[in-house]
Formats: structure tokens, C-alpha cells, sequence
């Protein structure tokens, strides 16, 4: 049973509104541009296949997967929420909740702040940070994200370059404990000896996904791909520490169709997409195109943390209007309802729930969660790595 859903495109900058080739969807994309050097794209793209799951990835149990391992350099980085560390280290966490009433095949929970896009006739999108499974809660209708941590996800395409910088990467969470098993629903990371050194015995791992990315393989021609350039969705293992440990993509063809998962490779270029959603349109996804394509090498790297663009560091590539420290940070939830009988797909939201704080007053916010967590195995070093290895010859499969 499939929940689809329709997927559109934005940007967190100036939108360039072009004539959409089909009428389901819609995806923009935009870039700091200027009345000389036009921005943006618009085009139609089919939603992506969800499985009503219960903590399961979409329609994976039902094909083979390729084994694939990526190497990402991971750090947990003492930053700005150095003095709200536990003993061990942990961030204090906040416990997230809210009603949703319904029977529903999937829920899921983000952390969001709003946007206007209203000079474009969009209106306010709720941006997601990060995305989360909850569990039933105690009340009627009530689901729950026991304990999140704080932290985002960001990337930062090449830690020797002076220029370059961290940014914000949107992430949901599919599993918050996951370790590898013979009858899992995550084939590609069963035999993955870094998910088997760093999520076994004691040590938990979760996996991110994120939900949208554009690849490009070196040496492969993308001339019949809509896009110019592969869509993919990328799955990431992350351990306890917030160290990444393992990845992998789904990559699809130039009719959209599921071709393979393998690794990214050093060459390659990818860009990755946050989403959106609309409370008024609740069965459209909003993906996020602000982030400059990079080319992937052995200082392109991920780190979960907690940063505050424009206090932190200076990201060009956000909007001059932007300004993350007072983004009011939300709560969501959204059900989905596969169709039957030719019946479309029910998506359904509730929320935003603003929770008092703003993007940089997190870390002294006293809401805590109670929630507490499997201990994970401290003597073990953090996972080692690099986000793309070198390809085998041969070039793209």
C-alpha cells in the first residue's frame, strides 16, 4: 500500500516562476540572481512512492538492494550548546507532542519554521529542520518525539576552503534505534562493516533520510534527464554521537523510475533539497533549492551541531532578508491515508504549534523531556570517514 503525494519546488531566495510542463506538481528553483542573470526553474515531478510504514523506509522490503557503504567524515563538535551537555555529553533534550485524531497508515512529526512566499502567490510554507517517527502518546490522539536533541544536520562542501561554509540540511528520521539485523527492512546496511562496528551491541544508531537530491556521476551524460541531473534519495546512518557512519542512495532514471543505490563517489556533484509543506495543501511537498551544486571530495563533509546562520558564520547563499535567529521554531504533525478504490491519498496536518523559542534561544530553553535514552558504548572511538570514496574503474554502473 503506497501513499503518493504530490511534490513541488521552491527556494528560500527570489523565486523565478516558469511555465510548469505538467499540472500535478510543480518544483522551483532559485538562486541569488539579479534582472541581468535570470534564476530559477520550474518544472512537474511526480511524488515520490511512501509505504504506509510503521519506522520502515518506502517499498524497500520488496526489491534487492545493492550493499553500499559511504564514507562520511563526521564530527560532534563543541559548539554553541557546549553548556547544555549532560554528563556524558548529550544534549538536554525537548520532548515534542500533539494531537492528530484519525486512523492513520503513517505519521510523522517535524520541527519547522514559517516563510511567506506571498509576492509569489504561495503564502507561508513550514520549513523542515528536522523530521521524526512519534510514537502514541498517552492521550487520546496524541503522538510524541520523546526526546530531540536540539541539533540539525549541515553539510559544509569543502572544509579547506576559506569560502566555504556549513549549511542547513533537512533530515527525517526514520529509525532512532536502529541496528542491523538478517530480516530488516535495510538491506544495504545488514553487512556494512562500519554499521556493524559502530550499531551493535550496545551502540544504537538512527537513520536520516533525505528526502530529495539531484546527482550527477562523473562522466555520465545527463542530456535525456529532465533536471540534468539524476534525482536521488539519500539514507544516512548516524551513530549515538552524532558521528555519521554509514549512507546510501537511491538513484533514479531519466523517466524517474528506480535505476539502483550505490555509493557517491569523489567527483560527483550533488545537491541536496530541504522541504516544505503547506497547511492549506496538505498532499504538496515543497522542495527547497538554495544550496550551490558542489562536487564531492575527501573534504566534503556532514556534522550534526547547532549552528545560527548569519550569528555563526555567513551563509551568501540565504536571502539578504533572511534572518534564522528569530525563526520561531514549530512543531507538526502530519497523517497519510493510502487510497482505496481509486480514491486519492488523505494527507491530513496539525500545526503548527509554536513552541515560545526562537532558532537562537534554543539552547537556554527550559523544556526538557524526561525521556531517557540506551547508553551508548563511550571507549569506542568515533566512526572515521569521508562523505564519497574514489570510484572503482569502470566508471558509473
Amino acid at each position: 500500500m503506497f501513499i503518493i503525494r504530490k511534490i513541488a519546488f521552491i527556494a528560500l531566495v527570489v523565486i523565478c516562476v516558469l511555465a510548469p510542463r505538467a499540472a500535478d506538481a510543480v518544483v522551483i528553483k532559485d538562486c541569488q540572481g539579479s534582472p541581468e542573470i535570470p534564476c530559477g526553474r520550474v518544472t512537474s515531478v511526480p511524488r515520490q512512492p511512501v509505504l504506509a510504514r510503521t519506522g520502515l523506509p518506502n517499498d524497500r522490503s520488496d526489491r534487492a538492494r545493492v550493499a553500499a557503504r559511504l564514507d562520511i567524515h563526521g564530527a560532534y563538535h563543541n559548539n554553541r550548546l557546549g553548556n547544555q551537555r549532560g554528563s556524558q555529553g548529550e544534549l538536554k533534550p525537548l520532548r515534542l507532542s500533539a494531537t492528530l485524531p484519525g486512523d492513520w497508515d503513517q505519521v510523522e512529526g517535524f520541527v519547522t519554521f514559517p516563510r511567506n512566499y506571498e509576492a509569489d502567490d504561495l503564502g507561508r510554507l513550514e520549513i523542515v529542520l528536522r523530521g521524526f517517527t512519534p510514537v502514541p502518546g498517552e492521550a487520546p490522539d496524541e503522538y510524541v518525539v520523546p526526546a530531540w536533541d536540539r541539533n540539525l544536520f549541515f553539510i559544509h562542501p569543502d572544509t579547506n576552503n576559506p569560502d566555504e561554509f556549513p549549511r542547513v540540511l533537512g533530515t527525517v528520521e526514520y529509525e532512532s534505534f536502529y541496528q542491523p539485523a538478517p530480516d530488516d527492512d535495510y538491506e544495504i546496511f545488514r553487512d556494512d562493516e562500519p554499521v556493524l562496528e559502530f550499531c551493535t551491541g550496545d551502540n544504537f544508531c538512527s537513520i536520516q533520510v533525505v528526502a530529495y537530491a539531484e546527482l550527477q556521476e562523473e562522466g555520465r551524460d545527463y542530456s535525456d534527464y529532465p533536471d540534468g541531473a539524476a534525482r536521488a534519495r539519500v539514507y544516512l546512518v548516524i551513530s549515538s554521537d552524532g558521528d555519521p557512519v554509514s549512507a546510501a542512495a537511491d538513484i533514479y532514471d531519466e523517466n524517474l523510475e528506480y535505476e539502483r543505490t550505490d555509493f557517491l563517489y569523489i567527483g560527483d556533484t550533488i545537491e541536496f533539497f530541504m522541504q516544505a509543506l503547506d497547511v492549506d495543501q496538505p498532499d504538496v511537498i515543497y522542495l527547497i533549492g538554495y544550496m550551490t551544486p558542489s562536487v564531492l571530495s575527501d573534504n566534503f563533509t556532514l556534522e550534526r551541531a547547532f549552528y545560527v546562520p548569519g550569528e555563526d558564520y555567513t551563509d551568501t547563499d540565504l536571502p539578504a532578508d533572511f534572518d534564522a535567529a528569530v525563526q520561531p521554531i514549530q512543531f507538526l504533525l502530519e497523517g497519510g491515508r493510502a487510497g482505496v478504490d481509486g480514491n486519492p491519498d488523505v494527507f491530513e496536518q496539525s500545526g503548527p504549534f509554536d513552541l515560545g523559542v526562537q532558532w537562537a534561544d534554543l539552547p537556554g530553553f527550559v523544556f526538557r523531556s524526561r525521556f531517557k535514552a540506551p547508553t551508548p558504548d563511550r571507549s569506542m572511538p568515533p566512526a572515521p570517514a569521508n562523505l564519497a570514496k574514489e570510484r572503482p574503474s569502470g566508471g558509473p554502473q
